[in-house]
């Protein structure tokens, strides 16, 4: 079991999880068709992977859910609402 710092964003629709973490968990990682994501500064970035039925575990609660993979550097996991 790993410790993840996971950001809830209520201005994101999608979930997202870092590359580095993505690679380093050893997460099968399912190529898609370049996917803009506008981040909180007004850039965008090229999402090109997705890693299918992520499980993580919150507050005793467990969740499973498509997670777009970007490199996110300041969290592990961007969970949108």
């Amino acid at each position: 079991m790993k410790t993840l710092h996971i950001l809830v964003d209520s201005g994101s629709t999608y979930n997202f999880m870092d590359e580095h973490l993505a690679h380093q968990l050893g997460c099968e990682l399912e190529p898609i068709t370049g996917q803009a994501v506008a981040t909180a500064d007004g850039n965008t970035m090229q999402c090109q992977y997705v890693c299918k039925n992520f499980k993580w575990m919150l507050q005793g609660t467990e969740f499973m859910y498509d997670v777009l993979v970007l490199p996110l550097g300041g969290c592990d996991l961007v969970l949108g609402v």
